[in-house]
């Protein structure tokens, strides 16, 4: 339960973060390369079937002269290269976190 009040605060905060901001219509995503396993507490690959939908997309929300920004889960070296190769090569902003939560070192 406590994993499931945290994904929903995510999605709660990227939206209040996308309405405060300036740029309305920049596009945000998440999970388009990871996913996270709640009931196991840990990441994985998003589905292929899924990346292709979400990259599809993506694209033509580039091609529409809107930013993209993705946000990512994992620890995972190849994913990561993958996420960073992918922006990069598409202009695309990333952030990838490394903890399932919104977890503040004390």
């Amino acid at each position: 339960m406590k994993r499931l009040i945290i994904s929903v605060l995510i999605v709660c905060l990227l939206f209040l973060s996308a309405c405060n901001s300036n740029d309305y219509d920049d596009q945000k995503s998440e999970t388009v390369f990871s996913s996270i396993i709640w009931d196991e507490d840990r990441f994985g690959t998003q589905e292929s079937a899924e990346r292709k939908y979400f990259q599809e997309y993506l694209e033509r929300v580039k091609r529409s002269g809107r930013d993209v920004y993705l946000l990512e889960y994992t620890t995972d070296e190849k994913v990561i290269k993958d996420i960073k190769d992918y922006c990069s090569e598409k202009g695309y902003k990333y952030y990838i976190s490394s903890t399932l939560g919104l977890e503040v070192e004390k």
